[in-house]
């Protein structure tokens, strides 16, 4: 989805708001397309003038609103949905919207300030501190121009991210930085600020609300999906998408064709067969009479030493993806294309799993015996395992450990001074189950918040926009209904989405069972480079901040010992790393 970039100053009272005009009143003339907005006396926001629906005479929402299970874009909030708005403190606009936006509404009988960031909206919400009160921004930037805001690493933050890329926290990787993520509010009462969550994403896997019926569960995500889709895809005339021929860009394929949007596609290959997708991607393509093109994955597209997240508070962007992203945005502008979309976060929307959890979600009074048989034996296909281990994991899963999803922390080739700094990076609000929720329905939820961050890295300066439409809230909790032993078949992961599009897609790409991996690249661009990464790591700030054991780094990349064990994946990690944070310590 666009993005839509604005500044939001929570003044600690009047006299702040009046001493930050005071301060940045050049700024605020010179502010181009982003007009102030008066919200009440302590809330100023400057945004763009189109995305933004008044919520009555106390509130605006910037960015995308679509009505629930719409794809049409809400203009105006009518004076009923605005009350609710403004009595629930942004609250009822969960249940009756979706979309990318962060709403402000100042209540000011209360002398309260809400801020509420939609649940899986690209657009960003950061936040943090100074004189005058609490900066709000979509980027670095503007935080920067309208508050004053300057970019220093934050060292401990950036260590929990080399251990949990994936999760994201409050904290960012920079000084005094926060994060409003998905589905939280920041509340502000007379200058005191918390955070809570009115959006749970535990509401949603709930046996009230579960769907037992495969045929109802099939229907209900692919109605989802495609209102997504359609409605990401409806601002833009033509669309460029990254399609491998896998499930999840298939999908986005097969709901493109429904839409009024023209589609062109692109498949990116790597020089090894693991990564030559183009059997596939021709067969989509053919089918939706899309023009596709195929591209070799050049390493000299790839600049190791420049960060894609240089404009990010986290160090989010890898480097590899360089060579597949300099393509698409060529081909965009060729072609006219003006957002490039593809299947990023199907495997975590459509619960691909491979652990005995969905099993031993059976055994919970939910799924019964012949559930628990045929999803063990499932598993075991796509595992390439036993059902009697996968039926023995399940029962000793269930009798032994709570519904905890364990996230493991990556501490390889960290030093001793940065595993000790690392603690705590796995925490997560979302890995936390309350009583009552199955073990597969939390490892589908710990999938959901890997999803998050996806979309909460998104460069809202890009020319041209990079969507992945399967991540949203309508898809979040359509798949979340689905009970996790549902979504195995016949030793295939993401049954409920194979069958959902079955129909729309060729003869078995729905099937596939396979996946190619741009491993081999990964591996071809630290042979070519491995000169520059040795220097980049060993002689870099992360080792100057003590924070890389050296001596197994050295070791590491010894071509003789850099394919086992995954270790080309981690060096890789280091490197986009160390390119984020020289990029802000310049």
């Amino acid at each position: 989805m666009t993005a839509h970039r604005y500044f939001a100053l929570i003044a600690t009272d009047p006299a702040a708001r009046s001493a930050w005009e005071v301060a940045h009143d050049r700024a605020i003339a010179d502010a181009g397309p982003l007009a102030v907005q008066s919200v009440g006396p302590r809330l100023v926001v400057l945004a763009e003038r189109a995305p933004t629906v008044a919520i009555g005479d106390q509130g605006v929402a910037v960015g995308v609103l679509h009505p629930s299970q719409s794809a049409t874009a809400l203009r105006v909030l009518d004076i009923h949905a605005s009350r609710m708005a403004m009595d629930t403190q942004g609250a009822s606009l969960l249940r009756a919207c979706w979309g990318s936006y962060v709403a402000f509404i100042a209540a000011s009988g209360e002398d309260s300030v809400h801020v509420l960031r939609s649940p899986f909206g690209d657009l960003g919400c950061y936040w943090a501190q100074s004189p005058f009160g609490i900066l709000i921004g979509s980027d670095i930037d503007l935080l920067r121009r309208f508050g004053g805001y300057r970019a220093t690493v934050h060292w401990p933050a950036v260590v929990c991210h080399l251990a949990a890329s994936d999760l994201h926290g409050q904290q960012t990787c920079l000084e005094g930085l926060n994060e409003l993520s998905s589905g939280e509010r920041l509340i502000d009462k007379a200058g005191r600020h918390t955070v809570d969550r009115p959006w749970r994403v535990w509401d949603f896997v709930d046996r009230d609300v579960r769907l037992r019926d495969p045929v109802e569960a099939v229907a209900c995500v692919r109605d989802a999906v495609q209102t997504s889709i359609a409605a990401h895809a409806r601002p833009h005339s033509k669309i460029l998408l990254r399609l491998s021929g896998g499930l999840d860009s298939s999908i986005v394929a097969a709901s493109l064709a429904k839409t009024e949007t023209s589609c062109v596609a692109v498949t990116m290959i790597t020089r090894d067969r693991g990564g030559d997708e183009r059997m596939h991607a021709r067969a989509v393509a053919g089918h939706m009479g899309i023009v596709l093109t195929g591209a070799v994955r050049s390493t000299q597209l790839v600049d190791l030493a420049v960060s894609e997240a240089r404009t990010l508070p986290r160090p989010t962007a890898r480097a590899f993806t360089q060579a597949s992203l300099s393509v698409a945005r060529m081909l965009a502008r060729q072609h006219g294309a003006t957002a490039i979309f593809d299947g990023g976060g199907g495997d975590n929307m459509f619960a691909a799993l491979q652990s005995p959890a969905p099993v031993a979600d059976c055994l919970y009074r939910t799924g019964g015996w012949g559930h628990f048989w045929r999803t063990a034996q499932s598993i075991g296909l796509a595992a390439d395992t036993g059902t009697a281990q996968v039926a023995r994991r399940a029962l000793w899963r269930a009798a032994t450990r709570g519904p905890a999803y364990r996230w493991h922390a990556e501490l390889r080739l960290l030093s001793p001074k940065a595993c000790t700094m690392a603690r705590g990076a796995t925490d997560h609000p979302w890995l936390v189950p309350p009583r009552g929720v199955l073990p597969g329905s939390a490892a589908h939820i710990a999938l959901l918040a890997a999803a998050v961050s996806v979309v909460q890295s998104r460069d809202p300066q890009a020319a041209i926009s990079v969507c992945s439409p399967l991540i949203t809230q309508p898809v979040a909790e359509a798949c979340l209904r689905v009970p996790s032993w549902l979504w195995t078949q016949d030793g295939r992961n993401r049954a409920v989405a194979r069958n959902a599009f079955r129909d729309a897609l060729p003869a078995g790409i729905c099937d596939r069972r396979d996946k190619g991996l741009p491993d081999s690249f990964l591996m071809e661009l630290i042979d070519v480079n491995r000169r520059e990464i040795s220097s980049m790591l060993l002689d870099g700030l992360l080792a100057a901040e003590g924070l890389i054991d050296t001596a197994a780094l050295a070791e590491t990349l010894h071509p003789a010992r850099l394919a086992r064990g995954g270790g080309y994946i981690r060096i890789m990690q280091l490197v986009d790393v160390e390119a984020w944070v020289r990029s802000m310590a310049s």
